[in-house]
């Protein structure tokens, strides 16, 4: 477990217009094109080999194991000698998180970064690793406030690393990347932490009854476990719920079959949007 207040050099933090413009520049700043490559892991954020393809970066991929996709393959990972190699966890569109010893694992057996995006870190029971940043200068950590602050309009994230990494981030780094009306909203928000876990204990108490009511759900075949504010299912009929979702632009639900096959990820929501997707999938399961 990677928990507790981490103390953090502020030499090794940098606000970025959301945790994608961090993913941007790390591969800008430590990629040559056509010679490097990166690592990910699929099912995985798809950001992570956009960039790096849009950047003339090769792109392997190692996939999770594990019926929950929540385990890596360090070894094979690491024998790539990737520059920067990507961990999602919590995992985006799965939603389970990785075990932070297999995640320090990589980190001793990589030459490159490896970089840690922890975007749904607070709606998860395990801590962060930007705790562990001053013991492990090739490990990155990407936040943002987007997802549990409910910021994703501000565009604000922020890479935790060794100072010297930073400096080259901020080297290459728009000047104009964080402005001052954000640094300003973002100082009154940080402020607001205690209000905030008392959201999130709401928002965790929701998702055990969604997950529960999903679980008991006759369209749903599997309920992937969740650190998320969204919910990975694996469906009975999949064809048929994805025709019909089409048709329903209030069901907060997302065909993810390009990510799992025959899988969709619900969203949470108010208890009205829970009750509408229940019903719909008890209609097209």
């Amino acid at each position: 477990m990677v928990e507790g207040r981490a103390s953090i050099d502020p030499e090794g933090v940098l606000f970025t217009a959301g945790s994608i413009a961090g993913i941007d520049l790390l591969v800008r700043c430590f990629c040559e094109p056509g010679e490097d490559r990166v690592c990910v892991s699929t099912p995985t954020f798809p950001a992570f080999a956009q960039y790096a393809r849009f950047h003339g970066v090769e792109v392997v991929d190692v996939p999770l194991e594990g019926r929950d996709f929540n385990v890596l393959r360090t070894e094979a990972m690491s024998a790539l000698g990737a520059k920067l190699t990507f961990v999602c966890t919590p995992n985006n569109p799965v939603g389970t998180t990785v075990a932070a010893e297999q995640v320090l694992e990589l980190v001793q057996r990589s030459r490159g970064l490896v970089v840690v995006d922890e975007a749904y870190v607070e709606l998860a029971d395990v801590g962060s690793f930007a705790r562990l940043v001053s013991q492990y200068p090739n490990l990155v950590v990407l936040r943002t406030f987007s997802k549990a602050w409910g910021l994703a309009g501000l565009r604000a994230g922020v890479v935790i690393a060794a100072p010297d990494v930073v400096h080259t981030l901020r080297v290459v780094q728009d000047p104009f990347a964080c402005t001052a009306p954000v640094q300003a909203a973002l100082a009154r928000e940080l402020h607001r932490v205690g209000e905030l876990r008392a959201v999130l204990a709401r928002l965790r108490a929701e998702r055990a009854a969604l997950v529960a009511a999903l679980t008991r759900s006759p369209a749903v075949e599997y309920v992937y476990p969740t650190s998320t504010n969204f919910v990975l299912v694996r469906l009975r009929r999949p064809d048929a719920v994805y025709a019909a979702l089409e048709r329903e632009p209030d069901v907060f639900a997302a065909n993810a079959h390009a990510h799992v096959p025959g899988t969709l990820k619900v969203s949470m929501g108010r208890p009205d949007n829970d009750a509408r997707l229940l019903s719909f999938l008890q209609a097209h399961g």
